[in-house]
């Protein structure tokens, strides 16, 4: 039998740190999406100035990422009636190079997207290298002033253990996981907690998302109705390439609209132990860290997160048996909400009677649904679970609505006039109709001319073109996707040549491309099934920008010719980009809320033109 003890120690030490005076946060100056900023108070007595200086552009805030963004050769100078001694800063990421400040007195330092200046100054000039394509983009100023000391709150490395012969019952936390600090990056979760009881203590397992068999401690009320969780705690070392790191649960209360964000010493949930129920109130966070105190490094944390008694439920991705090859096949459908023709490849896999399809939702493109093949007819079960959407109002579990398909295996075609839907809880996704969907067939082929839609520029990235590829050949055949590529031309004032993607332009890259794959992301420059590629070079000396497509089909290469578009170089740095930033194009998700352009899944792009009329264009993004 194992011995469990537990002591979690609070200490005290003494450490040279700043009162904060004021915390300055760009969001919430009031500014409009691409105004120009100029000065700002900070605290009082502390001003700051942003300037162009021998920047290109001057310093503005951008909604998109919530940040003043500054440019190569910008400045900020703060001044202060008192000496300043610390400035802390939180940065948005940029696309290209930063953030990085030169500071004119004390110490600047920057570790990711956290900076700290030091030392002792009325006024300091913070200037933006002059590095080619460098921005810094301040989220957040906190000034400190004096030297003011104050406590951390620190505690030994003591593990928290079960002790010998306590009973647990399994528990559930279902919800989200977020990796890092930010919130681009997160899985859906459903964890196995145990929750056991002795008196008034309470032990939890599970609650660590690295660290899943480490326990930790609360404190039962005396009417057994409230459970009280000390924060920090220690899990336990994680070990990552060879090095040990310490792992603490840290208690976060975050409210934005309240303006607040602090890690209490101790948190009290609600508790119902013959319900099965521990509330988490919608202000905590539970961040997984590697320094018991406050760290903007932090690994993660639960958002979204319920915890009840039982065990977690968590619905089951359809996947394709090990071994089992799917094939190619053409989708086409009417999509009955926007009542417009769609069509695109999608994968279908045969398994004696099982069949499988993959891309039947645009929401959810890599996932799998499932039917079964009787007498020339598949039947794919409703309340098939196909993953999680993510947009920009939220996450939303599809689910697929059932469908019946005759199949004609002669001809290679699977055929549905009612179609199918994909739903959340809430509402449809996908709704087709009048489904056909064609094996292509790999054969020597020469695809068809592609085309050039329109290029547009983007004061922030830069120039963009959008292709139209056919997936068909010159006869109207269907083309194999992954054994197509595009290429793109550049009419030079009458010299034409190859526009190469050079690995200085596209830093996701590892080699430069000039051949891209019909398939191929970079997920930042490049997207995927030609929906767009952006564009770096002497723009101002093109002519015209064209497109062809590679066709490998039988074991032969063949080539279509290249499509060209007129380059207007002044119309698109000059009246596109008014039209951008008047806010002209708005982008809208299948249910009509408006999202943002980077958003996945079918989406409808709005265009007002100066002279009043409106375009929708539908665009998707997969």
């Amino acid at each position: 039998m194992k011995k469990f003890t537990f002591m979690l120690m609070m200490a005290f030490m003494t450490v040279a740190a700043y009162a904060v005076d004021a915390t300055w946060t760009a969001a919430k100056q009031g500014y409009g999406n691409s105004e120009v900023v100029e000065s700002t108070t900070l605290a009082d007595g502390v001003t700051a100035v942003f300037a162009k200086a021998t920047g290109g552009s001057a310093p503005a805030y951008y909604s998109s990422d919530e940040s003043v963004r500054m440019y190569a050769g910008n400045t900020l100078t703060i001044s202060s009636t008192e000496p300043l001694t610390k400035i802390s800063f939180v940065f948005a990421k940029s696309k290209n190079e930063g953030p990085a400040f030169d500071a004119s007195v004390g110490e600047m330092k920057i570790d990711n997207l956290a900076g700290v200046w030091t030392g002792n100054a009325k006024e300091i000039v913070l200037t933006v290298p002059s590095t080619k394509g460098m921005q810094t983009r301040i989220q957040q100023i906190v000034i400190g002033e004096g030297g003011e000391e104050v406590e951390e709150r620190v505690i030994d490395d003591v593990l928290v253990e079960l002790p010998e012969g306590v009973k647990t019952e399994e528990w559930a936390l279902e919800g989200y996981f977020v990796y890092g600090d930010g919130d681009d990056d997160y899985e859906k979760v459903a964890n196995s907690l145990q929750i056991g009881i002795k008196g008034q203590d309470v032990y939890i397992q599970g609650i660590s998302h690295y660290l899943p068999e480490a326990w930790v401690k609360g404190t039962l009320s005396a009417d057994g109705k409230t459970i009280t969780i000390p924060s920090p705690q220690y899990y336990g070392t994680l070990e990552y390439n060879g090095t040990n790191y310490p792992c603490y649960l840290l208690l976060n209360r975050y409210d934005y609209d309240q303006n607040i964000d602090e890690f209490p010493e101790t948190v009290t949930f609600n508790f119902d132990q013959e319900e099965g129920m521990l509330e988490i109130p919608e202000d905590i966070l539970f961040v997984e860290n590697a320094k018991p105190i406050r760290d903007y490094d932090a690994w993660g944390y639960y958002t979204e997160f319920t915890i009840h008694k039982g065990a977690p439920v968590m619905p089951e991705l359809v996947e394709l048996p090990e071994g089992v090859e799917a094939a190619e096949y053409h989708f086409e459908a009417l999509d009955t909400y926007y009542k417009e023709n769609v069509d695109y490849p999608v994968q279908v896999a045969f398994d004696k009677t099982d069949v499988y399809f993959q891309g039947l939702s645009s929401s959810v493109p890599d996932a799998w649904v499932k039917g079964t093949l009787e007498n020339g007819v598949v039947t794919l079960p409703e309340n098939q679970y196909m993953g999680v959407y993510e947009s920009f109002f939220g996450d939303s579990e599809i689910f697929f609505g059932g469908a019946t398909f005759v199949y004609n295996a002669e001809k290679a075609t699977f055929t549905s006039e009612q179609g199918f839907i994909t739903t959340s809880e809430d509402y449809p996704f996908d709704e087709f109709s009048n489904v056909v969907i064609t094996k292509v067939v790999e054969k020597v082929a020469t695809p068809a001319t592609p085309s050039i839609l329109k290029m547009e520029y983007d004061d922030e990235y830069g120039f963009i073109v959008y292709p139209d590829v056919p997936l068909t050949d010159t006869e109207g055949n269907y083309l194999l996707s992954t054994k197509l590529s595009y290429q793109l031309y550049v009419d030079k004032k009458g010299v034409v040549e190859p526009y190469v993607l050079k690995t200085s332009d596209y830093e996701k890259l590892s080699e430069n491309m000039t051949a891209i794959p019909y398939v191929f992301t970079d997920d930042w420059d490049i997207e995927a099934n030609a929906y767009l590629v952006y564009v770096y070079g002497d723009v101002q000396n093109w002519s015209k920008i064209g497109v062809k497509s590679i066709y490998t089909g039988g074991g032969e290469t063949r080539e279509s010719a290249i499509g060209w578009y007129d380059v207007d170089y002044n119309l698109l740095t000059g009246i596109q980009a008014l039209t951008q930033n008047t806010n002209n194009v708005v982008y809208y998700d299948m249910q009509g809320c408006q999202t943002t352009a980077s958003a996945k899944g079918l989406l409808i792009r709005q265009e007002r033109m100066n002279d009043g009329t409106v375009r929708n264009v539908k665009v998707l993004r997969r």
